[in-house]
């Protein structure tokens, strides 16, 4: 009898033990931020350019609707055409060629890098590259969690890092470059927009 007690005492502490590894490993595996790929767009100038430069509001105002609400599906369809995967918990990697055409939008007024007097609007292209030519190929691969230091916090994905500074546009209709040695490592701006230019060995 006292065999079977300890037996059985046994049995129900190893079964508590697993119960909470499982437990454990079921939090470790769950991401609470959204798919980052349905903030992909290919067409940022164009979007940027006519809600708030072309019409020339105020950095404050954008009466366009959200780009992320459209109801076409171009955007599902090029989504799937990224070379992206996931890991444990929150772990990504995105992988885009560095080019002029691979970089990330953020709002000003969703990020603690401070708003630039000389800005015309409110967004900002955290930049892969400095080299602007439109026919230079893309460059070697670079994934975009880890050279941004895109993060999920407060269920919302957020870069932390801008090694090579970011680009806004000025009042005066010039592009502007700022914190091109990124100065501003740490600070979080809430993704809003990417854009990813394929790898050259992935075309």
């Amino acid at each position: 009898m006292n065999w079977f007690i300890i037996l059985s005492l046994f049995f129900i502490w190893n079964f508590q033990q697993c119960h909470c590894c499982m437990k454990w490993k079921r939090s470790a595996d769950n991401c609470e931020c959204p798919d980052i790929r349905d903030r992909y767009i290919d067409k940022w100038n164009e979007i940027k350019g006519y809600c708030c430069m072309k019409i020339r509001r105020s950095v404050d105002i954008c009466d366009c609707p959200d780009i992320r609400d459209r109801d076409d599906n171009r955007n599902e369809i090029n989504k799937t055409e990224l070379w992206y995967t996931e890991g444990p918990g929150c772990a990504r990697n995105l992988s885009c060629g560095i080019h002029y055409r691979t970089f990330l939008a953020f709002n000003f007024h969703e990020s603690e890098n401070p708003l630039p007097d000389a800005a015309s609007d409110p967004f900002a292209e955290a930049l892969s590259t400095l080299d602007l030519y439109h026919d230079t190929p893309p460059a070697r691969t670079l994934n975009l969690f880890s050279y941004y230091g895109i993060i999920c916090e407060n269920k919302d994905w957020y870069a932390t890092k801008y090694p090579l500074g970011f680009a806004y546009n000025g009042t005066d209709y010039k592009r502007k470059y700022m914190a091109t040695g990124g100065e501003y490592k740490g600070s979080k701006s809430r993704v809003w927009l990417f854009t990813c230019k394929m790898p050259r060995e992935f075309l």
